[in-house]
């Protein structure tokens, strides 16, 4: 993987590790749906934020890309 975190193809092990954190993201997403009413507009809104990131981090994975959530930098 090279360090600008273009589009390049990424190794096996990050490409593991990706897929396992979108099937955490669309897990949470799904368990804010079901367990929040539908009321909350502000956990529904969140929800979809993570939906949205769960499954691009999903379609990253198969397509052996960089997600978008490892875009984001590192973090404190």
């Amino acid at each position: 993987m090279r360090n600008d975190m273009t589009r390049e193809p990424t190794s096996t092990a990050s490409r593991i590790v990706a897929f396992g954190i979108g099937l955490v993201l669309v897990g949470c997403a799904a368990a804010i749906v079901f367990l929040v009413p539908l009321s909350n507009l502000p956990a529904m809104i969140a929800a979809a934020v993570i939906f949205a990131v769960g499954v691009e981090a999903l379609f990253a994975a198969v397509r052996a890309r960089v997600p978008l959530i490892a875009r984001i930098g590192p973090l404190p």
